[in-house]
């Protein structure tokens, strides 16, 4: 099973290198010209982060509560920005991981 998990992370964080290289500026009225990457990409993504999560960690955890919370950040933010916050949460679970923590 440790190996699966290993994999789904590795899956993931290619993913989001995809996802990154979607990367493009739009002109928002709020925030001017900023960057934004593929919604619909970033949806999926999302999805399946949160489905390694729950298995892994578990509803309760603090990394899923993070990674909820930075979903839905209370500040005016681009899609990419959020992504940005959510992938740190995925690396820094994927650490812990390796470390033999969750």
């Amino acid at each position: 099973m440790r190996d699966l998990f290993q994999k789904r992370f590795d899956e993931l964080l290619a993913d989001a290198t995809k996802l990154e290289s979607t990367k493009h500026m739009e002109n928002s009225e709020f925030l001017g010209n900023a960057e934004y990457i593929d919604n619909n990409l970033l949806v999926t993504w999302k999805v399946k982060v949160k489905d390694l999560l729950t298995k892994l960690c578990g509803n309760d955890s603090e990394q899923f509560k993070a990674f909820c919370e930075k979903e839905n950040p209370k500040y005016m933010a681009t899609n990419y920005s959020i992504f940005k916050d959510l992938q740190a949460v995925l690396i820094a679970t994927k650490e812990d991981y390796e470390n033999g923590y969750p």
